[in-house]
């Protein structure tokens, strides 16, 4: 309900800015980018891991892809998290059973591989790390380090990033608006959801 009843929850320091992981399904579009500075975004997130592991001046909160329980498989977000992070006061998983509909409200910024946090966030003026190339990549509405020494950089400055200007937020709603609502295209072949 609140930023208290949040902190108390995961067990976090209040004193400490959240900030907000969200990887992807591993076995999932493991080659979806024609440009990353990980080999996989399921090598991004071991890498993430062992790093934020180390950096304890924030709570790191790591909320699994909605989609993950689909998959038949092993390789999840969670399994990856107990064997690299284990117990860490300062790093906790958010279950899919756990809603909090207004974390937005809590972090301090996000992180991603390539997905679609990489411009929904910022368009609310959270900034987004990402470690690929995407189809947003272009709009700048996000952060994205050009290797890892600048990504390992980031994460250990993370504190420090401030609130996206109106213009990036702007460039961020421009592309999920053209994304969601311009170039939805129609076949027949493909089932229709929204």
């Amino acid at each position: 309900k609140n930023k208290k009843e949040l902190y108390r929850h995961f067990g976090f320091d209040i004193n400490k800015p959240i900030v907000l992981i969200l990887p992807h399904v591993m076995t999932d579009n493991v080659l979806n980018f024609s440009h990353s500075i990980f080999l996989s975004p399921m090598f991004w997130y071991i890498e993430t891991l062992k790093k934020i592991k180390n950096i304890k001046n924030v709570n790191w909160l790591i909320k699994p892809h909605p989609s993950e329980p689909k998959y038949d498989t092993d390789l999840t977000s969670k399994n990856l998290f107990k064997e690299y992070i284990g117990y860490e006061n300062h790093v906790k998983f958010w279950s899919n059973d756990t809603n909090i509909s207004n974390i937005y409200q809590h972090i301090n910024s996000v992180i991603t591989c390539l997905g679609s946090p990489g411009y929904q966030y910022p368009s609310l003026g959270i900034p987004s790390i990402t470690t690929a190339e995407s189809k947003y990549s272009y709009f700048d509405c996000s952060i994205s380090p050009k290797n890892k020494k600048e990504y390992f950089k980031i994460l250990m400055n993370i504190k420090k990033l401030r609130r996206l200007d109106q213009n990036t937020k702007f460039l961020a709603k421009i592309f999920w608006f053209v994304n969601e609502k311009i170039i939805r295209i129609k076949n027949k072949s493909i089932p229709a959801f929204d």
